[in-house]
């Protein structure tokens, strides 16, 4: 875990210093979004391909918006995990 662990004696040792960190959780959160939605965007076009009605460009464009969203997660994620791992 970055920032290492709590090494003071008491019912917090052994604990992630920055469990509490607010920018953390937003990290987590922000680092699933652009998983999911990557894998979403490249499952969409084989998917499509296979077994899709319509023509092959319209899985091309949601692939595109996926991957622009995941994009933009992973600049928001790559920020506040810096800001969580900066000093104040």
């Amino acid at each position: 875990m970055p920032s290492g662990y709590n090494n003071n004696t008491g019912p917090g040792q052994g604990v992630a210093l920055l469990r509490s960190s607010g920018y953390l959780k937003q990290f987590i959160i922000f680092d699933t979004v652009v998983m999911t939605y990557y894998i979403m965007a490249s499952s969409v076009i084989p998917w499509g391909a296979a077994f899709g009605k319509r023509h092959y460009v319209h899985f091309y464009v949601i692939a595109a918006a996926l991957t622009f969203i995941a994009l933009q997660s992973t600049a928001i994620s790559f920020n506040t995990g810096l800001v969580a791992m900066l000093p104040d």
